[in-house]
């Protein structure tokens, strides 16, 4: 199931609807992409002036959930509904990257890195920026 032209693709999950997610190496722009493949329809995402992008799932009713990594290398969660990103940002305002995410949309995520960091819990509404735990 590679995406086509990638040197390297990651399925990250797979919903009720068969949709693939994941992240595949685009060698001309040297980052990953993110997409979600149902068949052989393959839709792809890049969180706008990020590196690297990844969908760890896609939700039937369209809501993509991911990450993407700043020019820091910092990594933040982020969802896409209806053509717009929106950085997913817990109530400390740290960065959040979401390690899960359930078909309703409710995520699990390390806030402030991945050593040393804060586990956290979220329940977010579709392309709000501002989430609760």
């Amino acid at each position: 199931s590679d995406v086509p032209g990638s040197t390297d693709t990651e399925i990250l999950s797979i919903n009720s609807d068969r949709e693939l997610a994941g992240k595949y190496y685009d060698g001309t722009a040297e980052h990953y992409v993110g997409f979600v493949k149902k068949g052989r329809h393959i839709a792809t995402y890049q969180y706008p002036g990020a590196g690297n992008t990844e969908i760890l799932r896609g939700l039937s009713c369209g809501l993509r959930i991911g990450n993407y990594e700043d020019s820091s290398s910092v990594m933040h969660g982020f969802s896409f509904l209806s053509g717009s990103y929106t950085e997913l940002v817990p109530p400390s305002s740290a960065p959040m990257e979401v390690r899960d995410v359930n078909s309703s949309g409710n995520f699990v995520g390390n806030v402030g890195g991945d050593t040393n960091g804060t586990a956290y819990v979220a329940i977010c509404p579709p392309n709000a920026g501002t989430c609760s735990n």
